[in-house]
């Protein structure tokens, strides 16, 4: 039975453009296979650009709990960022370069992450996943036009987002791993951009992987079918040049895959 505690209060870091002064608490117990480690995480970033500089302060919480005896594995993480001088673009043909860039707005950020992983019972079948909460929110609008909303969403930051995925493997009488895989991915709706102008809404949606095959030390073999149901899930939206341009992930697509290990 351990018990390990651990402070650390790292330098001042730069590297080229930015600088990361950051302070790390971490904590961890270990007590009959069950293990628990926390971490806090300070951090400041300078983004420099031709306009005014963009601040980001961040504060994390993060923690990392496994119970081997349950075979479940968890980690989560909470984050707080505080931007200032957020930068963005808007295309304008009245001027002669087309497109204008400038220190918008202010905004916070706050959100919750994990992911987790679970050996079931049940012999070969693990079920893994992972899902964040966003709440964003602009604090303040730096231009002196209505394009940017006090109140509104910063763009692609939907409230949430997910997966989960179950996966069963077997022996076979080739001496090979048998295994199957279905996966599910989930997104709620978020916004293409902060000015008004340019913002579309991404709408929410969600979509399935799904994997069969074989597999050895030596080789995997498997069948594979991305996007089962043929979604239309929207990845990317503008009215760049004022013309609506929707990108999307790809249709369904069945292919086999084959990989050797040399």
């Amino acid at each position: 039975m351990t018990d390990t505690t651990q402070f650390i209060l790292s330098d001042h870091i730069s590297r080229m453009d930015t600088s990361y002064p950051e302070i790390i608490i971490n904590v961890e117990e270990d007590k009959n296979f069950h293990k628990v480690e926390t971490s806090i995480t300070i951090e400041s970033l300078n983004a420099f650009s031709k306009t005014n500089t963009t601040y980001l302060s961040k504060f994390d919480m993060n923690a990392l709990i496994n119970h081997m005896s349950q075979k479940l594995n968890k980690s989560f993480r909470a984050f707080m960022v505080d931007v200032t001088g957020l930068q963005s673009t808007i295309f304008d043909p009245s001027i002669v370069n087309l497109f204008f860039s400038d220190n918008a707005a202010d905004a916070d950020i706050k959100g919750v992450e994990g992911d987790f992983l679970y050996y079931t019972n049940v012999s070969g079948l693990v079920i893994s996943g992972a899902f964040s909460f966003l709440d964003t929110e602009i604090t303040k609008s730096l231009v002196p036009t209505n394009d940017v909303t006090v109140g509104s969403e910063l763009a692609f930051a939907p409230g949430f987002q997910g997966n989960i995925a179950a996966r069963k493997e077997w022996g076979m009488a080739s001496g090979n791993t048998g295994h199957f895989q279905i996966q599910m991915s989930r997104t709620s709706k978020s916004f293409s951009d902060i000015m008004e102008p340019n913002k579309a809404v991404q709408e929410s949606d969600h979509f399935y992987n799904m994997r069969y095959g074989m597999s050895n030390d030596e080789w995997t073999a498997e069948l594979y079918v991305d996007n089962l149901t043929d979604k239309r899930t929207q990845i990317s939206n503008t009215f760049v040049f004022d013309r609506e341009r929707i990108s999307v992930i790809k249709p369904r697509t069945l292919g086999l895959r084959y990989k050797k290990s040399f």
